[in-house]
């Protein structure tokens, strides 16, 4: 699958059926690739395994393994997870690259992720918002997550969560075993940049980075 935004390997964009909350239950995406890249107006903008971007929806016991290769909002199993929805149950084994707000599961979630894993590869080059099951935490929160991975990026980079906004939360009974690599600054064995409450959660692994490095969290 090929575009140049809101690109997935089972749907671009899942939204509000009017009042009504959009379900994908029970679905898989078995191996193959999905792209999204710059071209024809579009800048390669969510790109995700399943989906590339849910918005006020429910997605339960859903699984991809395609490999995803994207710019910024890239994620194993959804590019982007907008305000209203939920993401439970939900796994991605995979390898993920890209750019900005990258993540094993979800490159960017405001909404909420319960009982979600992600294992595999995670390359963001010199780009920054990078996590092993979320790069960017906007308004969402995270509940019995974990990630088993190799995280390399630019700066704000997490075993779990790149980068934790204010607001959002909490992380509970989440854990990350993840080898990370930060070119630039803020890297956590859990969480890179974390203004979020965590509960009950660790992170192991090695963590290397420029400076404001931290074992389970680089910033508070």
């Amino acid at each position: 699958v090929v575009s140049t935004m809101q690109t997935g390997g089972l749907v671009g964009l899942a939204a509000l059926d009017g009042s009504k909350m959009t379900t994908i239950e029970d679905c898989k995406v078995e191996g193959g690739s999905v792209v999204g890249q710059a071209g024809g107006g579009g800048t390669g903008y969510e790109t995700g395994g399943l989906a590339g971007r849910v918005e006020g929806s429910l997605v339960n016991k859903s699984l991809s393994t395609a490999t995803v290769n994207g710019l910024d909002r890239v994620g194993g199993l959804v590019g982007a997870s907008a305000t209203g929805s939920e993401l439970r149950a939900c796994g991605a084994v995979s390898t993920v690259n890209g750019n900005t707000e990258l993540g094993g599961l979800a490159g960017c979630s405001e909404g909420l992720v319960y009982g979600c894993r992600f294992g595999g590869y995670l390359y963001g080059g010199a780009g920054n918002y990078i996590g092993g099951l979320v790069g960017y935490l906007g308004a969402g929160s995270i509940l019995g997550g974990s990630a088993i991975a190799s995280v390399s990026g630019g700066s704000f980079v997490g075993g779990l969560v790149g980068y934790g906004q204010a607001g959002a939360g909490p992380i509970h009974q989440s854990y990350a075993l993840a080898n990370i690599q930060a070119s630039g600054t803020t890297a956590g064995g859990l969480v890179g940049h974390c203004a979020v409450a965590v509960y009950d959660s660790w992170g192991k692994g090695v963590v290397q980075g420029g400076t404001t490095i931290g074992g389970l969290v680089g910033n508070l």
